[in-house]
């Protein structure tokens, strides 16, 4: 599956993808360089939560992540990243 970074709190380190099935994960940057907007994420489930490892297609490169939600709409992303 793929996702497309569209949120990125850079204070915080969190991030917000919007996947394939129109949802956002959620997902805080375990010292892993930050992806920017307009990166593609691919990851097996995005529904699974915790510690994963996920791969930046964009810059050709892994982030370690820990993933904190999955929610249905951008209003809801912004709130989870510290952005509203």
């Amino acid at each position: 599956m793929n996702a497309v970074v569209e949120l990125v709190n850079s204070q915080r380190g969190m991030v917000a993808a919007r996947t394939d099935d129109d949802e956002y994960v959620i997902l805080e940057l375990l010292g892993s360089k930050e992806p920017e907007i307009g990166d593609v994420l691919t990851h097996p489930d995005f529904h699974s939560l915790g510690s994963e490892r996920y791969r930046n297609v964009s810059q050709s490169e892994d982030i370690d992540v820990y993933v904190q939600n999955v929610v249905g709409n951008l209003t809801a992303a912004k709130t989870q990243c510290f952005l509203m």
